[in-house]
């Protein structure tokens, strides 16, 4: 079997009905524990179980309101490091979270790119990253060509040389303050000069 049939098989079999009340005193292959955030108590932990966990998982991503892994961990009472520590030892719990990503990178795009009144650029442009690899990778590549394009290398400065007067465009003459009139002795001292 190619490896995208077993995927899809894997994801076929976890979105199937499950019992959301596991009985965890009918398996006793146990192979970790978590600590519950709802009952502050130990619970065992089995494949049956992380199952369950990633069957709900996927259905949860359906509803409309589902926009952050984060909103699934709190449901569940299971802290986020202990669901990555899972997701290590579980390849159906691993897939179900990567369709889960997609599918919230899904609605990211639709929901916060488009609305009634035209396009949200900036919401799309700051979540995206988040959920899609590929609109990651456009992000960070530009960031490295802005990154390459600062700096020493792009400021210059260009000095310009004595502006020459003429008889269309004569010095303008300026007020009498004390310093306006030293500039203006200059600037005639400069042209009687060149002339």
């Amino acid at each position: 079997m190619k490896k995208k049939e077993l995927q899809q098989t894997i994801l076929a079999e976890l979105t199937d009905e499950c019992d959301d009340n596991y009985d965890r005193s009918s398996d006793t292959s146990y192979w970790t524990s978590y600590e519950d955030a709802f009952s502050l108590s130990t619970k065992q932990v089995n494949d049956a179980f992380i199952s369950g966990v990633a069957k709900r998982y996927i259905r949860w991503s359906q509803n409309a309101r589902s926009i952050s892994a984060m909103q699934f961990f709190a449901k569940e009472g299971i802290p986020k490091s202990t669901f990555y520590e899972w997701m290590k030892r579980h390849k159906g719990l691993a897939m179900a979270h990567k369709h889960v990503l997609q599918v919230i990178a899904s609605r990211l795009n639709e929901g916060a790119v488009f609305s009634d009144s035209g396009m949200r650029e900036n919401a799309a442009a700051f979540m995206l990253p988040h959920y899609d690899s590929d609109y990651k990778a456009q992000v960070e590549w530009r960031a490295k060509i802005r990154e390459a394009n600062s700096g020493e290398a792009s400021d210059f400065i260009v000095q310009i040389g004595e502006v020459p007067t003429s008889d269309m465009v004569p010095l303008k003459k300026v007020e009498s303050t004390t310093l306006k009139k030293e500039t203006f002795e200059i600037l005639n001292d400069r042209v009687t000069d060149v002339d």
